[in-house]
């Protein structure tokens, strides 16, 4: 395993003890971009960890589209492949690293009625793909501000300052937005 899929092991088991919940090990549910299983409530959670590139770009790149750039076949790109009932994304806001914790649902809804600018995969990248005979050898990604995000969505954005060793306190702010049952 290299370091970048390192790094979102370590975000997900983060969440996971944060928020009460299961690191999910099933490749059916992986399939469907569901990492974690929330233990208190049965919810399942797709965990982003962007806090750097957010730190350093003040946005957030959700996939949306997987584009073979050979013939122009195109396909759902993971986000909307994800089946979770909530989405979660470790990013820095406001100065501080956070936990945005969203339903899934909603974040579509935000995608689909903001005119946001797409991001789409360089083409050194694209070769690279296709070198390494992947048919979808392209993305388009929404960019999407952190702080519209937050305004602009029902969420949760928890600073992670705050959770650290406060476990319980994670699960209150869950129980007290009408994220957990």
């Amino acid at each position: 395993m290299n370091s970048f899929n390192n790094k979102w092991k370590l975000a997900e088991q983060s969440f996971a003890t944060y928020f009460n919940g299961d690191v999910v090990e099933e490749l059916e549910l992986q399939y469907k971009d569901i990492d974690i299983l929330c233990k208190e409530s049965g919810r399942t959670v797709s965990v982003k960890d962007i806090g750097d590139s957010s730190k350093q770009y003040g946005s957030v790149l959700l996939e949306t589209t997987l584009v073979n750039t050979t013939n122009g076949a195109t396909s759902k790109g993971s986000f909307y492949k994800c089946e979770a009932d909530l989405f979660a994304i470790r990013l820095w806001h406001k100065g501080r690293y956070c936990w945005y914790v969203t339903h899934t649902s909603e974040l579509t809804k935000y995608l689909e009625q903001n005119d946001l600018s797409e991001v789409k995969t360089r083409p050194e990248t694209e070769a690279k793909n296709r070198a390494r005979g992947r048919y979808y050898n392209g993305t388009i990604c929404k960019r999407v501000p952190v702080p519209h995000l937050v305004e602009n969505t029902e969420c949760l954005c928890i600073p992670i300052r705050a959770l650290k060793n406060k476990e319980q306190r994670a699960l209150d702010y869950l129980r007290d937005w009408g994220f957990s049952k």
